[in-house]
Order: structure tokens, then sequence, then C-alpha cells
């Protein structure tokens, strides 16, 4: 071949490969500007994301110099951007936690804190000077020349003035609690010394008052047992007021304790409100509980005292003491045969001084159900009552699980001579 046209073929072939390697590297543009563009959509959705964010966004370096921030942040900081970026953030943290931020934020920058994000609650404070609550979330960055930290700024002044607040009412209780215990050691010993001189002078006055050789004038009589029915009555009020607040608190700790026995000894200890009377008690096999002696002493004195109070018009009273055990809880009953009450009025039973019946025919303070409610809610526990006029009633005690160990004692009857 000539070598001319050897010359030509060469130069169409070379041709040939520019023209592919021109097309190739021509997809090849195509692909790096696509790149580029979804880059910068990227790098602008991330930039929205930034600035736009609801939380405040701070870049900061080693030494805690501010390289980025966001609007919220700025808004959160009380300045603008370019009053902020190059300022040291602890100038916006008060001045008692800056040593604490500081410490903080070499342990985010040397790798010490491994469970998660680390967090810190700040005190804060904008360049006008006003205060707020920050939650503080860092982020360690290593991808630069040098590491620096994003933190996460969320406003929870909202919530930390609940808490405050919170707080403060819980210390006002207290202090109102206090004051009233205050209170109670002051009636106790400022009238049941006064009651107690009362009923002594009544009885001295109504012995002076009575001859031996004729009776007393009836009106003198009948007010000299007014006088003093009513200083007892005072009496009784006191303890049952002093009992009624200083329920559900008692500075026992738990014990087991088996409430065959402890029913036993409460309708033992109840013996002058059922002197004279035919009434029988009887009870399940009882479990032991893990409770307070105290309280739970008080619980059963008051549940058995009242069946025994409104059962006073039968000729036998038949109480019954009940106990189930379902899931976790414990129900108790005592069931009685007396007069009951309007179901309507159930929710008046457990009110403080509220009454369903005469005093007249069933005196009493009108705290009993009322303590017995205070404690069981102290326990988290509920307690109801169900009955019929004129033919008994029954309340129902929910615990909680405190089952110890169940007794399978058979039941007991206690009658009253």
């Amino acid at each position: 071949m000539h070598p001319l046209a050897q010359l030509e073929r060469r130069f169409a072939a070379q041709q040939q490969d520019l023209h592919v390697h021109q097309a190739e590297l021509e997809q090849q543009n195509e692909a790096l500007r696509q790149s580029n563009m979804e880059l910068g959509e990227a790098r602008n959705r991330y930039a929205d994301l930034f600035e736009l964010a609801p939380v405040g966004y701070v870049v900061c370096d080693e030494g805690g110099l501010i390289g980025q921030i966001n609007i919220t942040g700025c808004a959160q900081l009380g300045a603008a951007c370019g009053q902020l970026v190059g300022r040291h953030f602890a100038l916006f943290v008060e001045a008692d936690q800056r040593a604490e931020l500081a410490q903080f934020l070499d342990q985010v920058f040397r790798g010490l804190q491994v469970d998660g994000p680390p967090r810190l609650e700040l005190r804060m404070v904008r360049q006008s000077g006003q205060h707020w609550d920050a939650q503080l979330e860092c982020t360690l960055l290593r991808g630069g020349a040098a590491p620096q930290i994003r933190m996460v700024l969320t406003d929870i002044t909202a919530l930390k003035t609940s808490q405050r607040s919170a707080q403060w009412h819980a210390t006002q209780a207290l202090h109102l609690h206090e004051e009233l215990q205050t209170f109670l050691r002051s009636i106790t010993h400022d009238l049941s010394a006064p009651q107690r001189q009362v009923e002594g002078f009544t009885a001295l006055l109504n012995q002076h008052l009575q001859p031996t050789d004729q009776m007393t004038d009836p009106v003198t009589a009948r007010l000299l047992r007014n006088l003093s029915q009513a200083a007892t009555n005072l009496g009784e009020l006191t303890t049952s007021l002093i009992h009624f607040y200083q329920s559900g608190q008692s500075g026992e700790p738990a014990r087991p304790l088996n409430l065959n026995r402890l029913v036993e000894t409460v309708f033992h200890e109840l013996e002058p409100e059922r002197r004279g009377r035919q009434v029988v008690l009887t009870h399940d096999p009882l479990p032991t509980l893990t409770f307070d002696y105290q309280n739970m002493h008080m619980v059963l004195a008051n549940l058995l005292s009242n069946a025994i109070k409104f059962t006073g018009p039968r000729p036998v009273a038949r109480i019954h003491v009940g106990a189930q055990v379902e899931g976790d809880h414990i129900l108790l009953s005592v069931r009685d045969n007396g007069v009951g009450f309007d179901p309507r009025q159930e929710q008046r039973l457990f009110g403080v001084f509220e009454r369903l019946h005469s005093e007249r025919d069933f005196p009493g303070q009108g705290l009993g159900l009322a303590l017995v409610r205070r404690i069981v809610e102290h326990w988290q526990g509920q307690v109801w009552g169900e009955g019929i006029p004129g033919e008994g009633a029954v309340f129902w005690v929910q615990l909680p699980g405190a089952l110890s160990a169940a007794q399978h004692t058979p039941p007991d009857e206690l009658p009253a001579g």
C-alpha cells in the first residue's frame, strides 16, 4: 500500500478514536454536572434545614468560638449572625455554669460521652440580659481540618418554669403540712387539759348538788349531764381529728400482719361498744398482708366499729369479714345486717363530718369512714360501700398486692355475751 494511503488510514482511525473519547468525555461531563447539581440541591436543602430549623444550631471550635449559627440560634441568643460568629458561646451562659459547660465540652471533644448524644441543661442569657433555659445536645464533627462541635439548643423555659412552680407548690404544701401538725399538737395540748377540767368540775358539782336525803333538781341534773356529755364529745372529736390528719403517715415500717389475729384483737378492743348486746363476728380465712400495723388497725377498727354501731337496732348483730385475692390486688369486705343506707348517698359516706343518719339515733363524729378512705388512698387502694335501707351494708377495701402468705385458718365465730 502506498505510504500516503497508510497515513490517511491511520489518521481516520485516530479521528474515530478521538470522536469516541469526546463522546465519553461529554457523558462524564454531563454526569459531573448532574452530580454537582444534586450536590448543590442537597447543600441547599441542608442549608434550609440548618437555617430554618425550629431549634438553635451552633457550630463551635475546640476553644468554644462560634463558627456558624442558624436563624433560630440567633434569635435565642438575641443578636444577628454577624455579631455572634467569632464570639465565645460561654458568654451567653450564666456565669455560675460556665465551668460546668467547659468541662462538658472538653468531655465531648475527648469522646468520653458514649451513651447517646451528650446533653446538658443550661441557664442562658440573651445579649439583652434576658434569662432563659436551654437543653444543650452536642455532636462531635471530625470531617474538617480541626474537630468541631455542633450544638443543638432547645428552649425548655416553659418546662423549667412549670417544674419550678411545681417544686414551689410542693414546698408550700410541706410547710402547710408542718403548720397543720403544729396546730394539731397545739389543740392536743391546749384543749385536752381544759376539757378534762370541765369533766372533773362537772363531776364534783354533781356530787355537791346531790344531798344524801333527796334527789337533785331534775333540770339541774339534766344540765349537768348535758355539760358532761358535751365535754366528753369535745375530747372525742379532738382525738378523732388528730387521728384523721395523722392517718396514712405512720412512721412504722411495713411488716407482715396476720389479719385473722388482727380482726380478733380489734373486735376484743371494741367490747365496750357492744356491751349488753349479742354481736356475732365471723370471717373468712384471712391472708397475711404487708402493711404498717397502726394504719391497718385503724382501718379495721373503724369499719368494725361502724358495723357494730349500725346494727344497734338488731336483736342479733351479725358481722362478716371477707377476703378475696384478685390478681395483684386484695379485696377485703366488712358486711353487716344493720340499718343499711340509701345507695344514692354512697358518695357522701366517706366525706368529713358527713352523716346519713340522725346523730340522736347513731352518735359519732362522722370521721370514721373518712379516715378509712384517707389511709386506703395513701396505700394507693380504693374503698367503697354498698347498702340497702333496712337490710344492711357492706364496705369494700381494695388494696394493692401486699400478700405475704395466705392463711388457711378456718373461719372463727366470736359471739359477744
